[in-house]
């Protein structure tokens, strides 16, 4: 009996996925967390793999690392993945947490980004990414709309019309992370 509103997890994955695959990437992979009981989590590698499928490209559930939240948990799922001599050309990281250690064993990989791997992060915590360089392509979490759309609704005395759950698209925000695959 009580409006909420959340971000559309699932719309921000099929975005941020659909942006690699406009660019030409076809072998994209996927980097996030290991708490399944997340609705984020599910929502976001959920729409990570039916955009893939919908797009016609195979999910290659090799390419899917998770990890804890620690920042060695996460280098060392960022480290599988891109160690692989079939390492993905684009990943897709549960956040811009996540894609700082994507960053991290690039470098230490010498892999370049964007030029030889595209990144692209969800949250825009611009405290992360805004500071990588390159800086980050990302999807932004809503909140500031969503809390100033439900109060304004609320002080006007139309709780009661509406719904149980209004969900608000991230927007992309296109940095310098992605490019096309190399040739």
């Amino acid at each position: 009996g009580v409006p909420g509103v959340v971000p559309d997890e699932r719309q921000g994955a099929r975005d941020a996925v659909a942006h690699l695959i406009s660019l030409g990437h076809t072998r994209i992979g996927y980097l996030g967390h290991d708490n399944t009981e997340t609705i984020a989590v599910r929502e976001r590698l959920d729409s990570f793999r039916e955009t893939l499928r919908d797009s016609g490209i195979p999910v290659d559930e090799q390419l899917v690392m998770v990890s804890g939240l620690s920042p060695d948990q996460v280098d060392a799922a960022a480290a599988r993945l891109l160690d692989r001599p079939d390492r993905p050309t684009a990943v897709f990281c549960y956040n811009d947490a996540f894609a700082a250690g994507v960053f991290r064993q690039a470098a230490r990989l010498r892999i370049s980004i964007p030029r030889d791997l595209s990144v692209v992060g969800f949250d825009d915590l611009t405290l992360i990414s805004t500071n990588l360089d390159p800086r980050l392509t990302t999807m932004r979490l809503p909140h500031w709309e969503m809390g100033e759309w439900l109060t304004r609704e609320l002080a006007a005395g139309r709780a009661r019309d509406l719904p149980d759950l209004t969900r608000f698209p991230c927007p992309l925000i296109e940095r310098a992370s992605t490019a096309p695959p190399a040739a």
